[in-house]
């Protein structure tokens, strides 16, 4: 048979997803928090990705907000200067798309979006690693199954 196929995800899978997700950002921002002290201009990146996202909500584009919410997330990996983070970000990146396509989205969702994003960037520059950890975990989890523990 041709054709492209989306690999199925039950909740199991989802959850793993995410809990690889949330330990990886994790450390992912404790060097993105150095990085955007010592290059604030840096945040410009995230910056763009963020309106590319907001705008791609005004006209419901879950593809592109999508895409712009996965870039978003590797850029942080790739300024944490850690390249085994950024390579394994690449590797678990393909599965969190699946995972975004799994999601039941609607309008409320994409004007959290923005916000959630605008908030995890700002955080950087506070460099508040514990109120960083928290806030990663909260944004990512979101995606888990209700119900289930962490």
């Amino acid at each position: 048979m041709r054709g492209s196929r989306v690999a199925a995800f039950d909740a199991l899978k989802i959850d793993q997803i995410c809990e690889a997700r949330v330990a990886l950002e994790k450390i992912a921002v404790r060097g993105a928090m150095a990085t955007c002290r010592a290059h604030p201009e840096r945040l410009q990146v995230l910056d763009r990705l963020i309106t590319a996202m907001v705008r791609a909500g005004q006209q419901l584009d879950w593809a592109a907000i999508s895409k712009a919410d996965l870039e978003f997330h590797r850029e942080l990996c790739r300024m944490s200067g850690n390249p085994v983070i950024a390579t394994l970000w690449e590797a678990l990146a393909r599965h969190v798309l699946i995972v975004f396509g799994t999601e039941i989205r609607g309008e409320q969702d994409v004007a959290s979006l923005g916000p959630q994003h605008r908030r995890l960037r700002d955080m950087l520059l506070a460099a508040d690693r514990s109120a960083m950890d928290e806030e990663i975990e909260r944004h990512i989890l979101r995606l888990r199954t209700p119900g289930r523990q962490p």
